[in-house]
């Protein structure tokens, strides 16, 4: 049996290759604005709105990718209104997200879930739906780059 016609693996492939594409293109644009530690950040917050999806039996990613939104525009708020501490918006923030997720994990007691696969996930359990929102979030990306690029000046010798 070919691996590559399973679905579950072709499923892997494109969110990988989506992710691909998307990934170096933030990186380089958040690691210029000092944002390195962004990711982490945002992946910690974006636990808690899993949990908050998982309460009131919304899609859970998508919930996620909301609080994650959510947190970058209040991260940014923070650097703005603190510049001399603009680095410590993030520690504010993904504290707040661990505390956040803890709370709704606890409420959410009852949850029959392993929330491990929420924490450390698996490119092999995409589904239809997943690859939606991956593709969404890379059309954006690329769009948003796409719009905002600065033209090249060229270099005068």
């Amino acid at each position: 049996m070919n691996i590559l016609t399973l679905e579950f693996f072709q499923r892997a492939l494109i969110g990988g290759a989506l992710i691909a594409v998307t990934a170096p293109l933030m990186g380089l644009f958040l690691v210029l604005r000092r944002l390195a530690m962004i990711g982490d950040t945002l992946a910690h917050v974006s636990i808690a709105g899993v949990a908050l999806g998982f309460l009131l039996n919304v899609y859970p990613v998508a919930v996620g990718l909301l609080f994650a939104i959510a947190a970058s525009f209040a991260i940014e708020v923070l650097r703005r209104a603190y510049r001399t501490y603009a680095e410590l918006s993030i520690a504010i923030i993904m504290s707040a997200g661990i505390a956040l997720a803890s709370i709704l994990f606890t409420l959410g007691k009852g949850f029959n879930l392993n929330v491990s696969s929420y924490l450390f996930g698996s490119i092999y359990t995409l589904n239809s739906t997943d690859l939606a929102v991956i593709a969404g979030v890379t059309v954006i990306v690329l769009t948003m780059v796409l719009v905002h690029k600065k033209r090249a000046v060229p270099a005068h010798i």
